[in-house]
């Protein structure tokens, strides 16, 4: 729908689609969330799953369980990429740089915003 619209030249175009864009500032949103103490992991993740219906792929799944899906480094290499195309709004929360720092990778690591065995 939206490649419909850009090749219609109905809407002005001038970046090309990514669910990174989407999804990046969605996981930063939810960690500084965490950070801030606005909410817990599991309570964020359970609101985006209840109220939007986050699901990726089939999988019923929160932004932060996403992020630890997909390595909390690689969605940290992202952010840096979108910030340095689209400016500071995709700078990558303090805590995200942390947990990588602190080698707290996500389900590959065993350990990110949540345990995983």
């Amino acid at each position: 729908m939206i490649r419909d619209l850009q090749e219609s030249g109905e809407v002005p175009t001038g970046t090309e689609f990514s669910v990174d864009r989407l999804m990046m500032p969605m996981i930063n949103e939810a960690t500084l969330c965490v950070m801030e103490d606005i909410a817990n992991v599991n309570d964020i993740d359970m609101a985006c799953i209840a109220g939007i219906g986050m699901k990726v792929g089939d999988t019923r799944m929160g932004p932060l369980e996403y992020a630890d899906d997909l390595g909390l480094d690689i969605v940290v290499d992202k952010l840096n990429g979108l910030k340095e195309t689209f400016g500071d709004r995709f700078k990558p929360a303090d805590i995200l740089v942390q947990k990588v720092s602190a080698g707290h990778l996500g389900k590959k690591a065993g350990r990110g915003f949540m345990e995983w065995a």
